[in-house]
């Protein structure tokens, strides 16, 4: 797993499923997609079923066109060697009418497309984040943590989504 994006906690309930082995927990907060690929390269090396890959976000001061060039040019690599499940981050979400989120994540959207194109499998938390809002929850709470990462209250959705992504792709790899 090459992460700068997934909660630890989210990680270890992931190693708890019964068919999911995590044999790498690397968490690099504010990590540019440069910095995370020694440790893709490094988790290649073994040839996991999955790779699972959260990162881009930090890549975005660069401008959204060089971070999504970036992404979907390691994910066409990254496909080659295995299976690969991305953690999609949301980007400009607030609640509001559907049109007014459609609007306003557009730029999600267009990610989770390209991530799709690539022959990666995406994990939308916008997907995640709107079903909570209309069960009456917030998935980022009170944690503090702004706009790109998740609240605790919105880990076990978010490890079901990608324990659902992994055991798929790793039974479609195996």
């Amino acid at each position: 797993m090459a992460d700068s994006e997934i909660a630890p906690a989210v990680a270890a309930d992931l190693d708890a499923q019964p068919d999911i082995e995590v044999v790498s927990r690397e968490l690099h907060e504010g990590w540019t997609m440069g910095q995370l690929d020694p440790l893709v390269a490094d988790a290649l090396t073994t040839h996991p079923d999955v790779l699972l890959y959260a990162g881009g976000t930090n890549d975005l001061a660069a401008g959204p066109i060089p971070m999504l060039t970036g992404l979907t040019s390691r994910l066409h690599r990254y496909v080659r060697s295995t299976c690969v499940v991305v953690a999609v981050p949301i980007f400009r979400y607030a609640p509001g009418s559907d049109a007014e989120v459609a609007r306003r994540t557009a730029g999600t959207r267009i990610l989770e497309q390209r991530i799709d194109q690539t022959g990666a499998h995406a994990v939308s938390y916008l997907d995640l984040a709107i079903a909570m809002g209309h069960a009456g929850a917030d998935f980022w709470g009170d944690a503090g943590l702004g706009e790109l990462h998740a609240a605790p209250d919105a880990y076990p959705r978010i490890s079901a989504a990608l324990a659902s992504a992994v055991t798929a792709c790793g039974t479609r790899s195996g």
